[in-house]
């Protein structure tokens, strides 16, 4: 399984490992800096990783996912 693991900033140390439903291949940081946008084009799914240590939502999406952005809107594109 692969996983994303959010780091200090200061001290580079793995604050969490955040397990995915595949690979991930581009990650976006939010605008707001809050959350990572990581897309697992395998399992075709987008899941946003808040970086506060909240839980981590995977959606659905059409088809393979191959990077994203959070739009001023709200909405992800």
């Amino acid at each position: 399984m692969t996983s994303v693991p959010p780091l200090d900033p200061t001290t580079l140390a793995v604050r969490r490992a955040v397990p995915l439903p595949g690979s991930a291949r581009h990650l976006q940081l939010s605008t707001a800096g809050d959350e990572v946008l990581v897309p697992a084009e395998i399992a075709i799914e987008l899941v946003e990783v808040p970086l506060d240590g909240g839980t981590p939502r995977a959606t659905a999406v059409r088809k393979q996912p191959h990077d994203a952005t959070r739009l001023p809107s709200g909405d992800i594109a």
